[in-house]
């Protein structure tokens, strides 16, 4: 989906950012030819995800929303919402929860 310019138009732009070596000190990316395995990397995870953001049509939930980041979260990503075992909004909530305790831990004083 994210290498789809024919029916995305905007990704166009974006795939000449990645691959102007200005923005990755001289080391661009040409993102039509990222595998999947490639988004094991963090950096390629988190440009495949604001790619993703990019090319939809509802806006993203302000910082503090998490309701409606959950919500947001439920209609744009799982996949599996149909199911017992998908991600619900509260157990996407639990995990913020659970990652924002684990970065409290990580920088206290």
């Amino acid at each position: 989906m994210t290498k789809d310019t024919s029916a995305y138009p905007s990704l166009v732009d974006m795939f000449s950012k990645l691959n102007s070596p200005d923005i990755f000190n001289g080391m661009p990316i040409d993102w039509e030819s990222v595998s999947w395995s490639d988004l094991t990397k963090p950096l390629y995870s988190a440009i495949s995800v604001r790619l993703y953001i990019s090319i939809l049509t509802e806006d993203v939930p302000r910082i503090g929303d998490l309701g409606g980041q959950a919500s947001y979260w439920r209609r744009n990503y799982d996949y599996d919402a149909q199911s017992d075992d998908g991600m619900r909004e509260n157990h996407f909530k639990e995990r913020v929860a659970h990652c924002q305790g684990i970065i409290s831990k990580l920088f206290q004083r």
